[in-house]
Order: C-alpha cells, then sequence, then structure tokens
C-alpha cells in the first residue's frame, strides 16, 4: 500500500481505494466475530442469535455515541474504522482531553458480542446439547486472537494518538522497520 501525494491510499497496482473499503477492511474481524457468535447462539435458541446480532450492533453503537466524539479523529476520514465520521453525524464533538477516561469507562459495551456465544457454549456443554466445535475454536481465534493482533499490528499501530488511548498505548507495536520507514509512536 503506498500514499500519493493527495493523501489518498493506492494498492499495490497503483489503484485508488475507496473509503469504504478501507472501513470493511477495519471492521472485518469485528463484522465476523459478531456473525459467528450469532450462529453459534443459533444453535441454543434464535431469539440468543438475535441477542448477539443486537449485541454487535449496540456495542459499536455505544462506542460511537460516547468515545468517538472525544477522538481526536472526530469527524475525520482518518478514522480507520470509520466511526468518527459516523459519530460527526449523530452527535457533537466532546473534550479530546476526556479521551482516555472516557476510553476506559466505555470500552466494554462491545464486551456482549464476544461473551455471549461463550456463554452459549458453556450452556450447550452442561446441557448435553451439541456445541459446534469448529464454529466455536474459528470464533475464539477471530474474537480473542485476530481482534487483538489486527489491533495491535494495523490499527492501533497506525494511529497517531495511540500514546494517548488506555488501549493503544499497552498494546499498539509502532511501526518501526515496516517497508522501510522507522516511525516512532
Amino acid at each position: 500500500m503506498v500514499t500519493n501525494g493527495g493523501g489518498g491510499k493506492r494498492d499495490a497496482n497503483g489503484r485508488q481505494r475507496s473509503r469504504k473499503a478501507v472501513y470493511l477492511w477495519d471492521n472485518s474481524l469485528y463484522i465476523l466475530t459478531g456473525a459467528l457468535g450469532a450462529v453459534i447462539c443459533w444453535q441454543v435458541h434464535w431469539s440468543l442469535a438475535v441477542v448477539q446480532v443486537v449485541a454487535a450492533v449496540l456495542g459499536p453503537l455505544w462506542i460511537m455515541l460516547s468515545v468517538c466524539p472525544t477522538c481526536f479523529l472526530y469527524g475525520s476520514p482518518a478514522c480507520p474504522s470509520g466511526f468518527g465520521l459516523a459519530s460527526a453525524r449523530m452527535v457533537e464533538q466532546g473534550d479530546p482531553d476526556r479521551f482516555g477516561e472516557v476510553f476506559s469507562l466505555h470500552i466494554t459495551a462491545v464486551a456482549p458480542m464476544w461473551f455471549i456465544p461463550l456463554a452459549a457454549v458453556v450452556y450447550l456443554l452442561v446441557t448435553g446439547g451439541e456445541v459446534p466445535w469448529i464454529l466455536t475454536i474459528v470464533f475464539v481465534l477471530v474474537a480473542f486472537v485476530g481482534v487483538p493482533l489486527k489491533a495491535r499490528y494495523y490499527t492501533c499501530a497506525r494511529c497517531p494518538k495511540r500514546s494517548d488511548c488506555p488501549w493503544g498505548k499497552r498494546t499498539a507495536l509502532p511501526l518501526s522497520g515496516r517497508n522501510g520507514n522507522n516511525r516512532k509512536g
């Protein structure tokens, strides 16, 4: 991936990448976590799958309404997830100096989409139901390995404010040594 002089991203073939594709890529593991979780929950009951889908939608929405307004990327197309742009359409900007505090307070809003499917698996184990083991393993790999690794090496690693973020400063690795760049965070 290279950046042209106008700031737009181009792929290896020189084609302009759409922002929507970038946002979709950045959210792909979250979307997959929600979808896989819903399929696991369906094994218990369709209504639990609906609860999972609602949690997978409301958690990020809560982040957009409460955390994103305090982020310095609020309203900016530079926000890797696109949440900052969506947030600017829904709520007014908050105090960027409170980002760390607000992030720490509200980040648990996305936790249900990780733990509802695990609770469904435990329920199936206890009641003698048929556990979808392959699906469960894939879910765990995506949600508990893929999402943190993507944040560490991709999303948070590229955020210029990662040092001010309670999550980013603990987990993100600087981009030094990649593609000949020696930038420090």
